[in-house]
């Protein structure tokens, strides 16, 4: 049996406003101004949450706390994936949008403030004016769960030199690349 790290209703009223949907769904929004979004209570950080939190370092959460980017150009699966975990942890009517800018690379956002705050207070993503760094809990929890994180991260940041002699993840951010190094030990 897996045991995971959870947030519990009691941690998410101290910044949402829950309203109950049905079973163990709960409608979750900042003010009544925002959109809601439907997540399980208590919200399971599990293999789909470090696969989501893994991919951040190809993404950005605004640092007005209102969107959620992600984009790639190399491989349009990891938009594909981003946009499924999204929709299976956070509702399934989630609006999401895409877009290809002039140098090929396809960006996929969402605009949700409730969101925003979520990833940046649950799920300990970075702010985009902040340094990339592991999420805390990522290090408490299974190895299952640390082996979808560091998956994640290094399709994102990592490369496999030609002759296939070495591993590499390159980061500009010092924190992250130790963070990395202290899963991987």
């Amino acid at each position: 049996m897996r045991t995971y790290k959870f947030i519990s209703k009691k941690q998410l009223e101290k910044r949402f406003i829950l309203d109950r949907e049905e079973g163990d769904k709960y409608s979750l929004k900042i003010s009544n101004q925002t959109k809601p979004i439907v997540i399980k209570v208590p919200f399971l950080l599990n293999e789909d949450a470090a696969i989501l939190a893994g991919l951040m370092p190809d993404g950005s959460l605004i640092k007005d706390l209102m969107r959620i980017y992600f984009h790639q150009k190399k491989d349009l699966n990891k938009i594909e994936l981003f946009d499924q975990k999204i929709r299976r942890l956070f509702s399934r009517n989630i609006l999401l949008f895409r877009k290809i800018d002039n140098m090929g690379a396809t960006h996929t956002y969402v605009n949700s403030r409730t969101l925003a705050n979520f990833f940046y207070y649950f799920l300990q993503i970075p702010k985009s004016d902040e340094e990339m760094r592991v999420p805390r809990w990522i290090f408490n929890s299974s190895n299952r769960v640390k082996k979808a994180y560091l998956k994640e991260a290094f399709d994102m940041e990592g490369t496999i030199l030609k002759k296939l002699t070495e591993i590499r993840f390159v980061s500009k951010h010092m924190k992250f690349a130790i963070n990395i190094k202290k899963l991987l030990l």
